[in-house]
């Protein structure tokens, strides 16, 4: 059987009550977010250099186009 969806579910059940429910080891759960952190790191570097690339960019803000097949490539290349 796989892994649940989410090894750490975080709920709410007033202003002073926070449950967390853990659904895997601490280890996993390390390596699950070590996993996710790269991949948006990977993300954020694509379309930053998208935005980058565009001469009329704002510094604050830039619309960039991207398709999967770009987001694949830059997953494989790292």
């Amino acid at each position: 059987m796989g892994r649940p969806a989410a090894l750490l579910e975080v709920g709410y059940t007033g202003r002073d009550h926070t449950p967390v429910r853990v659904s895997g080891s601490w280890t996993e759960i390390l390596e699950l977010s070590a996993v996710r952190n790269a991949a948006a790191a990977v993300l954020v570097d694509l379309l930053m250099t998208k935005a980058k690339a565009k001469p009329d960019t704002e510094a604050t803000l830039a619309l960039v186009d991207f398709g999967e097949a770009e987001v694949m490539e830059a997953f494989r290349a790292t």
